[in-house]
């Protein structure tokens, strides 16, 4: 049950971002600015918590390749995000759209890492598909 509590902080952390991104948005500020700066400071946090977790770095030429691809899904799907949060007439409609990866990642990791689905998980699914239905009525 950690990891729900933990998503629970992610879910407070990522709600409040995503209402500053709303805001800077509203007051004409580029999506690409907005991504240049939150990704550059958010680098520096990261790698000021390295340093005071005392990690390692070292990562093979493969490990680099495949977070080399999570960077460009991440540019995507930010730039994507911001701009829909900026034109969408309520920031929790985009939010709930792009919500919507769970269904992506969770079909994706029966079929990728043979991770099981349970019936609750499914009900919660298909009510999530029926929310995402209402919302673009």
């Amino acid at each position: 049950m950690k990891w729900f509590f933990l998503a629970l902080g992610s879910m407070t952390c990522f709600s409040g971002m995503l209402l500053v991104f709303k805001h800077l948005t509203r007051q004409g500020v580029a999506a690409s600015i907005i991504l240049v700066f939150t990704l550059g400071l958010a680098l520096m946090f990261n790698l000021l918590h390295i340093g005071l977790r005392g990690d390692s770095m070292r990562i093979g030429a493969r490990t680099l390749a495949w977070l080399a691809l999570a960077a460009g899904l991440s540019y995507g799907g930010n730039l994507l995000f911001i701009r829909s949060i900026g034109v969408a007439p309520n920031p929790g409609y985009p939010t709930a759209v792009e919500g919507a990866k769970a269904l992506v990642v969770m079909m994706a990791s029966i079929w990728i890492f043979g991770s099981h689905l349970t019936i609750p998980g499914a009900i919660g699914a298909g009510l999530c598909v029926a929310g995402l239905v209402l919302l673009a009525l």
